[in-house]
This record gives C-alpha cells, sequence and structure tokens, in this order.
C-alpha cells in the first residue's frame, strides 16, 4: 500500500524474555495519505492487542512529510501502547504484525518480524562454592556490577565483602566490558578467594542491563541476595546485620549509608541530611525512590517477580524496581544506622540524590511563579509545553509501564495494589495524582514534588491532542508553504 507509511520507533526484539509475564511499550508512527488512521491492532501468532493511544501529534513527522501529505494526517501519527505478554508464550515463535485500520477501507496488515519467546536466559554461572560453615546460616548471594573499575577501590571492596562476619555467602561479579587489562587486575585481586565468581560481557549493556545479567546467574540455592557497588567499602557487620531485620512479611531490608569522597573524607554520616526516608508507601515509593541498591538485601524467592526487568525506558533504574517489586509483594524494613560508606564521585550512576523539604505555601508560590512567567513569554511557554510533554514521554510512561508489569507479577491481595492504578493513562489519573499529593503533604514526604510534575505532564498531553486537533490545517498550510523537503528516508 504505497500511501501507507509507518516507523516502529521502539521495536520488538527477535527473542523476548518474560517470566512470570511482562509487558512491552510499544511506540512509533503511522500515517496514510489518502486515510485517517482510525486504529491500530498488534498481533502475535493469532492474537491481537489494540494500540491505545493513536492521533499524537507528531510534528517532526509532518515536518518530513509537508509536500507528499497533502490531508495532513501526518501530524497526528504517533501512538504508542502497552502489549501484555503471558507466560503462555514461553517457548514458542510467533509472526508479529502491525494492523492499520483505516477510515472506510479495509485492514492493512504489515508485517514486523518473528519473536522467540522464552522465560529466562539460561545464564546462571558454576554453583555457589561451599563456604565452610556447619551452623546453617543463610546462603547470601551478593551481586557486584562493575565497569571500568578503579582497581584499588575495587580491592578495598573486595576486602571489605570477604571480611564479613556473616561467612556463608558468595559473590558474583559480572563486568560490562571493560578493557582487558582492567579486567584482568579484577581477576588477579579476587583470584585468592574462590567465593569470588567474575564474568564479562562481550558487550557493554549498561548499569541497569549488566545488573540483571548478574541477577540472573544468582543460584537456585541462595536464600538472599545482596547488591553492592564496585568501589564501597562495607562495614564487617552488615550482611549480619541486615539479616536480623527480616521477620516472615519481610522482603527487602535497607540501611543507611556514610556519605564519603573517593579519598575517604567524610561527607555526611547519613543519606538522609535533607530527604525524608519513606518505604511503606508504594505510590510514594514509584515516584520518589528512597531505596538504595548498595544499601540492600532481599529474598531470592523474589527473583521470579523480578526478572526479567522491564523494557528499559528513560530514568529506569534497577533498585528502584527491585524496591517496587519487594514493596508490592511484602513490607520493606530500614535498618536505622550506616552499614557501609557509600563513594560519591564523578563515576556515580546516579549517587546522593537530595532535597529538602517544602511547605504547602511555598508549592503554591513556586507554581505561582512558573505559570505567570510562561503566561507573560511565549518562549518560557514553549518551554514549559515541551518540557512537561517529554516528562510525559519518559518518566509518565515509564511508570504506567512499571505498574502494569507489577500487576502481573504481584498478588491481587497486596495491600499495596491501590498504588498500582495510579497510572492508568485515563483521566482517573488526575484526581489518583491529586489524592497521592495530598498524602504526601500530609505525611511531611519529600518527593521534589515529582507527583506534580506527572500530573502536569499528563494534563499538557491530553490537552496537546486536543490543540494540534484544532489547528492541523492552519499547521500544515503554514508548512506547505515554507515548502519543507522530505529530510529522511522511511520504511515503507
Amino acid at each position: 500500500m504505497n500511501n501507507l507509511h509507518y516507523c516502529i520507533e521502539s521495536a520488538l526484539p527477535e527473542v523476548i524474555s518474560i517470566g512470570e509475564g511482562t509487558v512491552r511499550l510499544l511506540r512509533g508512527w503511522c500515517f496514510h495519505t489518502e486515510r485517517r488512521v482510525r486504529a491500530l491492532d498488534v498481533r502475535i501468532g493469532n492474537r491481537s492487542v489494540r494500540i491505545r493511544h493513536v492521533g499524537d501529534p507528531r510534528g517532526d513527522v509532518a515536518r518530513q512529510w509537508a509536500l507528499r501529505d497533502p490531508n495532513g494526517h501526518s501530524l497526528q501519527s504517533g501512538f504508542w501502547g502497552l502489549v501484555p505478554l503471558g507466560k503462555d508464550l514461553v517457548g514458542t515463535q510467533r509472526a508479529v504484525s502491525l494492523v492499520v485500520h483505516l477510515n472506510r477501507v479495509a485492514a492493512a496488515e504489515v508485517a514486523l518480524g518473528t519473536v522467540r519467546f522464552i522465560s529466562l536466559p539460561d545464564l546462571i554461572g558454576p554453583p555457589p562454592p561451599t563456604a565452610g560453615t556447619a551452623d546453617r546460616q543463610p546462603l547470601v548471594a551478593i551481586c557486584m556490577a562493575t565497569y571500568r573499575p578503579d582497581l584499588e577501590a575495587f580491592r578495598r571492596q573486595i576486602e571489605s565483602i570477604a571480611a564479613q562476619t556473616h561467612r556463608h555467602w558468595y559473590c558474583i561479579i559480572n563486568d560490562d566490558a571493560s578493557p582487558a587489562a582492567t579486567f584482568a587486575g579484577m581477576q588477579e585481586i579476587c583470584s585468592a578467594d574462590p567465593r569470588f565468581l567474575l564474568f564479562r560481557n562481550e558487550e557493554n549493556l549498561g548499569v541497569y542491563r549488566n545488573f540483571e545479567r548478574c541477577l540472573q546467574r544468582v543460584s537456585p540455592t541462595a536464600d538472599f541476595v545482596a547488591l553492592s557497588d564496585q568501589d564501597d567499602y562495607w562495614y564487617a557487620c552488615k550482611l549480619a546485620t541486615q539479616l536480623t531485620y527480616f521477620d516472615s512479611a519481610t522482603t527487602l531490608v535497607y540501611s543507611d549509608v556514610r556519605l564519603v569522597t573517593d579519598d575517604g573524607r567524610v561527607l555526611a554520616d547519613t543519606y538522609w541530611t535533607n530527604r525524608r526516608n519513606s518505604y511503606d508507601d508504594l505510590g510514594m515509593l514509584l515516584i520518589a525512590n528512597t531505596v538504595t541498591g548498595a544499601a540492600s538485601i532481599f529474598r531470592r524467592s523474589l527473583l521470579p517477580r523480578i526478572l526479567p526487568f522491564p523494557q528499559h525506558v528513560r530514568g529506569a533504574l534497577h533498585d528502584h524496581w527491585i524496591a517496587c517489586v519487594a514493596l508490592a509483594t511484602g513490607k520493606i524494613a530500614y535498618a536505622d544506622r550506616p552499614l557501609h560508606d557509600y563513594v560519591q564521585h564523578g563515576r556515580n550512576e546516579i549517587g546522593h540524590y537530595d532535597f529538602a523539604r517544602i511547605t504547602l505555601g511555598q508549592r503554591f508560590r513556586r507554581m505561582l511563579a512558573s505559570v505567570a512567567g510562561a503566561a507573560v513569554n511565549r518562549t518560557a511557554l514553549m518551554a514549559m509545553r515541551r518540557g512537561y510533554l517529554a516528562v510525559y514521554a519518559g518518566e509518565y510512561r515509564r511508570l504506567h509501564l512499571t505498574t502494569a508489569i507489577l500487576k502481573l507479577r504481584t498478588p491481587p491481595e497486596s495491600p499495596q495494589r491501590a498504588a498500582l492504578e495510579i497510572f492508568s493513562d485515563t483521566l482517573a489519573t488526575v484526581p489518583r495524582l491529586i489524592r497521592l499529593h495530598l498524602r504526601i503533604v500530609r505525611r511531611h514526604a519529600t518527593t521534589d514534588d515529582a507527583e506534580v510534575g506527572l500530573l502536569l505532564a499528563y494534563v499538557m498531553y491530553r490537552v496537546n491532542r486536543v490543540m494540534v486537533r484544532i489547528y492541523r490545517r492552519t499547521f500544515m498550510r503554514r508548512l506547505r508553504s515554507i515548502g519543507l523537503e522530505e529530510k529522511s528516508t522511511v520504511r515503507r
């Protein structure tokens, strides 16, 4: 069909891990130069999933196709939606296609390729070495994801782990394709203790996927999983202390940390210099994570719910995802004492992220000043619009995807279940985010007003759709008058 044009910007990979169930975010653009695209479906084998959001504004596509699209359909060509994938697909290979429903014309089907569905990659390494204990201590698998570590800092961390008073542990180190010389140095440092198992990725995956791969290597015989950074310093009692905080309902324990520079200078004796620690409300945890991965230990029984990680959407972090799974499944406990030195330097993936508590009056004045500034300055107004649309495209969609997967993997009787309905991407999102904001204010929690930004981002997205629909003809007439040529080649 020569008049149909499309581009899939988050294509389904050739192999998808499903685990206990997962959801993929599919986005792109699709338009027909003569007919309006009424609806889109993704067909996987003999089943179809309706794409919820069709007709999103795409000014970039409209500019590319201004001369070839006389009806201006390219301006509202954007689409995105969530595609749930259940365990029944594991072990199968299915053809995937995009079904385009056009106004007053039979649907067109476009092949997107073939996908093989697996449970999880078979990456488990050799069995953990015996720790030489006879007192039936729980076995802790320590997962450390590394990339180009400073070898002296890495040696210090390895030595601090080896000195743990809880002796029944082993450490999986998954390196993300560091240079050969660095990896050789890591091998030398780890060679003295067989409890350190060192692996290396063939290609760089990034910290998010590297931690996922490290967790996939955890033995089924482990009782707990602890996360570790490559250059911190654990106190000898870290594991032993954290294990005492577990009861039958606890799924994850994390502790306070001492903030230090890479040369050992103390910055703060606690992580909570301004922020307020909050770990019992899933709604708050979703929008502002307080659980530091390197300070965490969780039950190995959580791994089937944790793996595979969600599709990476801007802002996704491994410790945030793990904490949300833990709280949606059970209870998080906090050890109110520093149990390791958290090194702060320019190489931190995130590091210490702090913001102060503000009053309701300060919130209102800050918002009023922002709106007033935009109202009198068109440039500021457009910048505000772009900013909120970027928040929607990144953070809001990521949280919508996160909660959709949590619904599949967590028990329906969970007391935190209501939080999974906040980011439904319907108008019900508005009162839910307002209620969450009021709860945050009442509890004097600190989220840097992230929930307000998400609310405004959702409202801006809906308003933007309506405004572009109203001004489509004027917009396309102006584009054609400019005489823009098509600037890029796209798949048809």
